[in-house]
């Protein structure tokens, strides 16, 4: 529920037990298990990227769509706080929400695919369409709160393979590509970093299903994609 802390928390943790935390831009080298950071050359055994919804643009070809979707955060009255308001999926309206979190407000948006996306140097201002729909579904869903003001709001972005899956393929010796993770990725990550490090050191091999092979579209891991 709190995933910016929980982020914080692990790189401190990371920081902690000896990673060395690097801000600046990272680019691949073609064909080698290299980084070239900031104009620098880092050289490695294995390399892994997983820049989320900037990989496809790092590496050509690969089976992900990033998508603009806008979160949309509510005003309410404190019994509709976490715990009393548990989170909620409304699989056939593709939308979802929770209970305030921290005084920041009810959560109410929307699953579905939003337009095409550019992270880099995209608009990080909500539509109001996306109000508009979140406001609706809000009051129809908790006839209560058909009136709440908007408290908070952020865009993010989806970057997702047609069926949902993840991507974890080696394109290069030593060179390792994990994304496909939006959303999802997020609650696995302590099991998917676990995952990806047995396939680094040779425990196991990756899943075939996480291959760079043609995707058949599904929505059998998220909702069903009808917004009516």
């Amino acid at each position: 529920m709190r995933a910016r802390r929980a982020t914080q928390v692990t790189a401190g943790l990371a920081a902690y037990a000896g990673v060395r935390l690097v801000r600046a831009r990272a680019l691949p080298v073609p064909e080698e298990s290299a980084v070239m950071v900031d104009g620098e050359l880092h050289r490695a055994d294995r390399v892994v990227w997983a820049c989320g919804a900037w990989l496809p643009q790092l590496f050509d070809g690969l089976p992900i769509t990033v998508t603009k979707q806008d979160t949309l955060h509510f005003a309410v009255p404190p019994a509709w706080s976490v715990p009393e308001t548990p989170a909620w999926v409304d699989y056939d309206a593709s939308a979802y929400g929770h209970g305030d979190v921290d005084g920041v407000g009810m959560k109410s948006t929307s699953d579905a695919e939003g337009r095409p996306y550019e992270p880099e140097h995209g608009s990080r201002a909500v539509d109001p369409d996306s109000v508009e729909r979140a406001a609706g579904y809000l009051g129809r869903r908790f006839p209560a709160l058909a009136q709440a003001p908007v408290l908070f709001s952020q865009v993010c972005q989806y970057a997702l393979t047609p069926d949902a899956e993840w991507l974890l393929a080696e394109t290069a010796p030593g060179v390792w590509l994990l994304g496909g993770d939006s959303g999802h990725g997020f609650k696995h990550a302590p099991a998917l970093a676990g995952y990806v490090a047995g396939v680094l050191d040779g425990e196991h091999a990756p899943d075939p299903r996480f291959g760079l092979h043609e995707r058949v579209p599904t929505r059998g891991l998220r909702t069903s994609g009808r917004t009516g």
